[in-house]
């Protein structure tokens, strides 16, 4: 369902006639809005959801799904920094500069390979 939304909303971008680009952009909504219904915190359709509504011009929408990434995700930076975008585009800077500043120190502590990966990046036999 979360590929169906991604084919729809890239193909309302790509479309010139308005009503016929938002209702293929009302049927991606649909698609990542079922996704998210059979997988709560999938964050690829949580992202592309806050994009839908800011596009439209639904900063409270998308303000909302972005809260809701960094609840359930609160040490992953770029889901601050895009909430601190679109408080910014709201207009409160104050709660912005708070957001932006979580992701920049964030982003200094996170390291360049998650732990996961350190295992096959270097094998038991290694020394």
């Amino acid at each position: 369902m979360w590929k169906n939304g991604r084919l729809l909303a890239s193909r309302s971008q790509k479309l010139s006639d308005d009503q016929l680009s938002s209702r293929i952009r009302g049927e991606a909504k649909s698609a990542y809005l079922s996704a998210l219904a059979l997988a709560p915190g999938h964050f690829p359709s949580m992202a592309a959801l806050a994009k839908l509504y800011e596009e439209e011009g639904n900063q409270k929408m998308a303000e909302h799904m972005l809260r809701e990434m960094v609840r359930v995700d609160p040490l992953n930076c770029e889901w601050w920094q895009q909430l601190g975008c679109s408080l910014m585009k709201r207009g409160d800077s104050e709660r912005a500069t708070e957001c932006l500043t979580a992701a920049s120190q964030l982003d200094r502590s996170t390291p360049l390979l998650p732990f996961s990966v350190v295992p096959m990046v270097f094998p038991a036999n290694f020394r």
